[in-house]
């Protein structure tokens, strides 16, 4: 079972790497009016995928940190800011990036990251079924 685990851990790198492209899908389709090519998508999914372990690393050595130095209730609010920090970041970007009002970046950020999430889900259950089937 350890080695099951630890073969399963070493294939999230490459699942990930084959998710930006998807993620990049995802975002054609939701600004498809748009009359954006395919790459200029998949370099703005690049962009955030960068920021998001870069960022998720940083706050999970900050939880770390933080759990050492105080642990108690103000870190949790701490914790608690910092991850509300980066999802704001992460639809401003979009924001900027797509320029649209409030209302349809909220609704499309939304729709976008639950579609990411089952792309996510799917990618990670195929993994799985790799790791299980090849040696």
């Amino acid at each position: 079972m350890g080695l099951f685990i630890a073969t399963l851990f070493s294939n999230l790198p490459y699942m990930m790497l084959c998710c930006i492209p998807l993620f990049a899908f995802v975002l054609k389709i939701l600004y498809i009016r748009r009359h954006t090519f395919y790459i200029d998508h998949l370099v703005y999914a690049l962009h955030i995928h960068t920021f998001a372990y870069t960022g998720v690393m940083l706050i999970v050595l900050a939880t770390i940190g933080l759990n050492h130095i105080a642990p108690g209730t103000i870190t949790g609010w701490i914790i608690a800011l910092l991850w509300i920090a980066f999802v704001v970041q992460i639809f401003l970007s979009i924001r900027r990036v797509y320029r649209q009002g409030w209302f349809i970046s909220i609704f499309k950020f939304l729709f976008g990251g639950f579609a990411y999430l089952i792309v996510l889900v799917f990618a990670l259950a195929v993994t799985f079924f790799i790791t299980v089937a090849l040696p």
